[in-house]
């Protein structure tokens, strides 16, 4: 076949960002836009918490850290490990499936709307509609999250253009608006959207309506996406204060970089924040099918790699292949995998290019490192303190990623006794949107709940989703890939991620 939150940092400058695409390089410089970065939830992060960090107080320099404070060291391992947001995705109808229980933990759906092409209104009882939710219900129930794009027509390629018609911009602009409150109740599982809606299988080309390079109608259908998959927070499921502000708002993939350039130059900051880019041809040809160096605008093929290279540092990157055998090698796959940024891939198409990273032996490593892969190094605190007091506390954080998480949602610090409630502290200001690729420290000293018994308890990070519904659901917490051994382990019932079985609390 041929083929997100609204606080994220705007999109980088292309003439500024520029750079040549280095197969050999671990990672690409930083653009200027992350000097920007901030927690996208960091104003929301109390909710259930019994405690909020102070983290206005700095930890000491590691050549004075007071004795009490230990430097605990941990290990990683190669387990693949099945986390949120990430990695191969399975392709599923959600339409009509509803099994989903051997699918990826990501799953993309196509939405067909060929029968709404002439401009029928969509109502929320058609058979699509109510399939959709369905699906995406059956989605929720068995722990996955999904990539949608609607589409009107399946290709229907002759080799020259589409059979098939795809809608014009008013009748796109109508559907946005009916789509809208028929995927809100849906909204903590969408994890991204591809554009869409315009060209052969929704992938911006060949459109009846909309040239290859006229962009007025693309800028605003854009705009149109943005506007209806954004959904306030629902006070009714949540009326604690503290998230009233909380969007939820899913990253926006545009299958051809020159027109992500095109497109965004058109758009406020905020918009652009939300703009990623699907390469659906992946490795099919020196210019991929078409990917790159396209116009309008065209620039090289290195210099759009370097644009890509930048944007996936805080957008959406991801596709699939299309075409065996192209430039599809492992070293070539891992490098330029790395080098773009990728957070998801299609794991059943192009089957020859799937087996052909089975036979290299890279298919299990390109299933670990897409999107994050997050371990700690080394976490420093005290191995037992006073309720009340200031616990001293720094970890180091090692990405061996693609790229960083494409969402930050709430951290916390847990003391669990093994009955009773846990006790959770939210740790302000900690961005995972910040963990790129490499090594972070991150230093966030905390008060101790003062009313804590004396005793043992188990010490540990928590990385919840940040919706209400999955939020208690451990299947949805980041698990870090760290060795099980006599001070790390996972609990995979609550979603912790141990640091230390046995740190003692004392009144």
């Amino acid at each position: 076949m041929m083929d997100a939150d609204s606080s994220r940092p705007p999109l980088p400058d292309v003439m500024s960002d520029v750079m040549s695409m280095d197969v050999d390089s671990s990672r690409p410089p930083t653009p200027d836009v992350m000097s920007d970065v901030t927690s996208t939830d960091a104003s929301t992060s109390t909710r259930d918490a019994d405690v909020v960090a102070d983290a206005s107080t700095s930890i000491p320099d590691a050549d004075v850290v007071t004795p009490q404070v230990v430097t605990h060291t941990y290990q990683t391992d190669a387990t693949a490990l099945d986390n949120p947001e990430r990695g191969w995705y399975s392709r599923k109808d959600v339409v009509i499936d509803r099994d989903f229980t051997t699918a990826a933990r990501v799953v993309h759906s196509y939405v067909r709307l060929d029968s709404y092409k002439a401009g029928t209104d969509i109502a929320a009882t058609d058979p699509m509609a109510t399939g959709m939710q369905a699906g995406l219900q059956r989605l929720r129930e068995q722990g996955r999250k999904t990539i949608l794009r609607f589409a009107y027509n399946y290709g229907d390629w002759t080799g020259s253009g589409c059979s098939n018609a795809d809608a014009t911009e008013a009748t796109i602009t109508k559907h946005l608006t009916q789509l809208r409150p028929l995927l809100q109740p849906y909204r903590d599982i969408v994890m991204a959207l591809e554009a869409g809606f315009i060209g052969c299988w929704g992938e911006w080309h060949s459109s009846w309506y909309q040239g290859d390079q006229e962009i007025p109608p693309k800028t605003a259908i854009v705009r149109g996406l943005v506007d209806a998959f954004t959904w306030p927070h629902d006070t009714a499921l949540d009326p604690d204060p503290a998230w009233q502000s909380l969007l939820y708002a899913p990253q926006i993939a545009i299958r051809y970089p020159s027109l992500v350039r095109a497109v965004t130059a058109q758009l406020t900051q905020a918009e652009q924040a939300r703009v990623g880019h699907h390469n659906d041809c992946f490795l099919a040809s020196t210019d991929d099918s078409g990917t790159w160096g396209r116009g309008p605008q065209p620039l090289s093929i290195a210099d759009d790699k370097a644009y890509v290279s930048a944007l996936g540092r805080n957008h959406v990157v991801g596709g699939e292949t299309c075409a065996y055998p192209g430039r599809v090698t492992c070293n070539t796959a891992l490098a330029e995998l790395a080098a773009l940024h990728f957070t998801y891939l299609n794991g059943d198409y192009h089957p020859d290019v799937v087996q052909a990273f089975k036979s290299g032996g890279c298919f299990d490593e390109i299933g670990r490192r897409l999107g994050y892969r997050l371990w700690i190094k080394t976490a420093d605190f005290p191995d037992s303190a006073t309720a009340g007091s200031t616990f001293q506390f720094r970890f180091v954080v090692q990405n061996d990623g693609f790229a960083a998480p494409l969402y930050d949602r709430p951290v916390y610090v847990v003391f669990d006794a093994g009955s009773g409630q846990p006790r959770k502290v939210a740790l302000p200001g900690v961005a995972p949107t910040s963990w790129q690729p490499g090594e972070t420290t991150v230093s966030v000293p905390f008060t101790i709940p003062s009313d804590l018994t004396s005793g043992q308890y188990r010490f540990a990070l928590w990385l919840p989703d940040k919706t209400v519904d999955l939020q208690p659901r451990a299947e949805y917490a980041i698990r870090f890939a760290n060795a099980i051994t006599g001070t790390f382990s996972w609990d995979a019932a609550k979603g912790y991620n141990v640091l230390q079985p046995a740190l003692l609390i004392s009144q």
